[in-house]
């Protein structure tokens, strides 16, 4: 090194945080929305006429088949989504039009 010479940084020292995006909330289940079947193994799970387990079956369903949430028929009286059997109970239709019930715990909300 030279006496007397000068050393002048060349780098860009400074940085700018990059913000952390807000977290986005996961999709739930609703009415009029969209659900796949999830996790019914190979026998399938069930659709039944009403909410709960002891309600005859209807049909029965398998992974990736999308249904729509809908709402409880009229005159319906019980809290909705309804709790039967340790499981929430959601009114769904299949893209034929036919509607059932179904357990949460085998739906995933796609939208």
């Amino acid at each position: 090194m030279l006496a007397g010479a000068v050393i002048t940084p060349t780098a860009d020292l400074s940085f700018t945080a990059t913000p952390t995006p807000a977290p986005i909330p996961a999709t739930q289940i609703r009415m009029g929305g969209r659900v796949r079947v999830v996790n019914a193994n190979p026998e399938g799970i069930s659709v039944r006429f009403g909410a709960g387990q002891g309600n005859a079956r209807m049909t029965t369903l398998y992974d990736g088949v999308e249904l729509t949430v809908m709402e409880p028929p009229a005159g319906y009286t019980d809290p909705y989504p309804t709790i039967a059997d340790g499981f929430t109970w959601w009114r769904i239709r299949m893209d034929d039009g036919t509607v059932g019930w179904m357990a949460s715990a085998w739906l995933q909300p796609i939208n």
